[in-house]
């Protein structure tokens, strides 16, 4: 099977490739900030220590991505059915996350707010809907203690903003391809973040591939995976490079010195009048 045919076989959905996506915290930020429309600042994202949340003496989870933000505990999970039990099961992710604030020997008024968000694929059932319905009371607004969101990404041509359906899109539909290039009718495929987070999710597919492939000891597959994601990496330092460049230039013709724009961009003063000569013909 080719890298491409791969890379279309897995869904973001699977919990493997969630999970791999959301260890990237741009990623985390992308979801999470187009979801509650609200911007989490720079670098005040953080892994909350410890894989797992235990409960005493009761059920320990693996979550699939929470972290603490200036918002509060936000928790990012993903389940392709929408079944029995989803909302008590929902809650209860949301009590982990909640727990998980708070370390041994602080004060319960240090407990901060949760944000549990579940993205779903299935319709759900007659029970998930009764269910639902009894969580009218436990749902409250931003800025209150308790926030669940359940969000059904087949039904991404509803999400609230344009952004936030593209997303929901890719989530639902998997990466861009001319297989199912058709489902994405009335998404912008060549906006910046669709095609940002179609990158992720693709490369997230292939380390997921990737360790398969090692682990089963196929070495020719391992190889063109490996091959495919130091493509990808050289691509992006390529695209970074080529950013910096335009931002020189810019600033060139704001008649700024060398000096002024090599400590403004954090690059070598060398490279700033190697462009500089090149630019000045």
């Amino acid at each position: 099977m080719s890298v491409v045919n791969l890379i279309s076989s897995v869904s973001p959905l699977d919990d493997t490739v969630f999970k791999k996506l959301l260890e990237n915290p741009e990623s985390f930020r992308l979801l999470a900030e187009a979801i509650l429309g609200s911007p989490l600042p720079e670098g005040e994202i953080s892994d909350i220590p410890g894989e797992y949340v235990a409960f005493s003496g009761g059920k320990t989870i693996r979550m699939d991505s929470f972290r603490n933000t200036p918002l509060g505990v936000i928790n990012l999970e993903v389940q392709r059915d929408a079944k029995k039990f989803i909302f008590k099961r929902h809650l209860y992710y949301w009590a982990a996350a909640y727990m998980s604030s708070l370390r041994k020997g602080q004060e319960y008024e240090m407990l901060r707010p949760a944000i549990s968000i579940v993205f779903y694929e299935s319709k759900p059932d007659a029970a998930w809907k009764e269910e639902a319905s009894l969580s009218g009371s436990l749902v409250l607004g931003e800025g209150q203690l308790l926030n669940l969101i359940a969000i059904n990404t087949a039904k991404w041509q509803d999400a609230p903003n344009v952004i936030v359906q593209q997303y929901l899109s890719l989530l639902h539909n998997g990466t861009l391809n001319k297989k199912n290039r058709s489902k994405f009718t009335g998404v912008d495929t060549s906006s910046t973040s669709f095609i940002d987070m179609d990158r992720r999710i693709r490369l997230a597919s292939v380390e997921i591939k990737y360790d398969e492939s090692v682990r089963k000891g196929d070495k020719t597959m391992a190889a063109e995976l490996y091959k495919y994601l130091t493509a990808e990496e050289v691509a992006k330092t390529e695209a970074k490079t080529e950013t910096k460049t335009i931002n020189v230039i810019k600033l060139f013709m704001q008649m700024k010195s060398s000096e002024e724009i090599a400590k403004a961009l954090n690059i070598p003063l060398e490279k700033v009048n190697k462009l500089r000569k090149d630019w000045e013909g």
